[in-house]
């Protein structure tokens, strides 16, 4: 919740004529002084010089050629260094300006499922600092808020529509950045919770996968939205929900086709198949034969021997 002696800045506060959108390019002299907030989504680009950002409760040096992106009611700063100029793009923008459809951000079931946009949409303490630019993607980031700008400035036919087309180019760009740095961050980043949030699902998989899980339910219990969670789990696991619960299914039906003497449809059910004709299509497209000769294979030829002599030809699938 925001603190009320934190200022809360609206897209009004611009004096913008009601614009859905604000883009400036400023120094020293007109930077907002001390920790506030906005209601708008807030991308800020450093496109000279060094300033300190205050975030989480602790100052960071952002310099040229770092970006930083601020959701909504999240308390921020920015403090000058003494005898260091800079100039900042900033862009600011109504999160339903996106979408046209101007309901409320709480209304917006749908916004947060966007993958482009969710990394930025995060709690206060998983904000990061800043992003830093690559020298060779730099360009584009600069090209499209010079369009931006440029648009916002002459205001021309259908202005905000090649406005919204940049902003939604502008976030691919970030998002994919963004994702980068965060999965080269070490233990200590938001690699590490990623990691644990998925590790959260993988374990509640490997527990109720013979029940009937969706992926809705599992991103729940990881504390993530359906398509970030997709994301995440493929980017980590290398495979997607469906593919590593139907491992996990064929698994379990391999080994009780060798190990009991369980009905095919017994088994098929208790692997968490739904029919019958399902189970038979996804075991013959992974294991290239039927489960009926599958058993007949590796069932017969395991009688009386010692657990630690079989090579059961069971699909292992392991997790990175």
């Amino acid at each position: 919740m925001l603190q009320e002696s934190i200022p809360l800045f609206t897209m009004r506060d611009n004096k913008n004529n009601d614009l859905p959108v604000y883009i400036r390019t400023y120094g020293s002299e007109q930077v907002t002084k001390g920790m506030h907030a906005h209601q708008m989504i807030q991308i800020n680009y450093v496109v000279t010089g060094s300033i300190v950002h205050q975030i989480n409760r602790s100052q960071f040096v952002i310099t040229a050629g770092d970006a930083f992106v601020i959701p909504p009611l999240v308390p921020h700063g920015l403090k000058p260094i003494e005898d260091t100029p800079f100039t900042i793009t900033e862009l600011e923008f109504n999160p339903e300006f996106l979408w046209g459809n101007l309901q409320p951000m709480d209304q917006m079931e749908g916004f947060f499922d966007f993958a482009y946009i969710e990394p930025f949409l995060v709690s206060e303490k998983e904000v990061k600092p800043r992003l830093n630019i690559p020298v060779r993607d730099r360009q584009e980031i600069v090209e499209a808020l010079r369009e931006i700008t440029e648009e916002y400035m002459q205001q021309r036919q259908g202005f905000l529509l090649a406005i919204k087309a940049c902003i939604l180019r502008l976030l691919v760009r970030l998002g994919r950045l963004y994702t980068r740095e965060v999965f080269m961050d070490g233990e200590d980043g938001l690699h590490a919770e990623h990691s644990r949030a998925i590790g959260r699902a993988l374990a509640y998989i490997d527990e109720h996968f013979r029940q009937q899980i969706g992926v809705d339910l599992v991103a729940e219990q990881a504390y993530l939205s359906k398509s970030y969670f997709c994301y995440l789990f493929k980017h980590l696991t290398g495979r997607t929900f469906l593919e590593y619960v139907q491992e996990k299914r064929l698994n379990h039906a391999c080994r009780m086709l060798i190990e009991t003497d369980s009905k095919i449809s017994d088994i098929a059910v208790a692997s968490g198949f739904t029919t019958i004709p399902h189970f038979n299509r996804v075991f013959k497209q992974k294991l290239a034969t039927s489960p009926r000769h599958y058993r007949k294979q590796y069932g017969t030829s395991m009688v009386a021997r010692s657990p630690s002599d079989l090579a059961i030809p069971v699909p292992s699938f392991p997790i990175p």
